[in-house]
């Protein structure tokens, strides 16, 4: 239930790791008391996933940079008026950097 809230917006915002950190503290100890778990609970075994024996809660600055990934590639491959501005700026900084293919068309191929 909580994971759609807190990770609707990540893809858009650029919060520092100390901001993600102080927003997310608050959130845990909530979490963490809804579920039963001491509010001491160590963050490295909460955060750890369901398959190594955590709880699986999610890094709030990990889980930002990735919703960004997703929204930028997203956009790059939509079409739209926002996407042709994005391949347009992507075009321009790789003239800029020397690159002459894309580097998500071919990630293993060197320039």
């Amino acid at each position: 239930m909580f994971i759609p809230s807190l990770t609707y917006s990540a893809g858009i915002t650029w919060l520092s790791k100390h901001q993600c950190k102080e927003i997310q503290k608050i959130a845990r100890l909530a979490w963490l008391q809804a579920m039963g778990y001491n509010r001491h609970f160590p963050v490295a075994v909460a955060q750890a996933p369901r398959t190594w024996g955590g709880i699986g809660l999610l890094d709030h600055f990990c889980e930002q940079g990735i919703r960004g990934i997703f929204t930028f590639m997203g956009q790059y491959k939509s079409g739209s008026k926002v996407g042709k501005m994005v391949i347009i700026g992507h075009k321009t900084y790789r003239l800029l950097v020397g690159l002459d293919t894309c580097p998500f068309c071919n990630p293993g191929k060197k320039s």
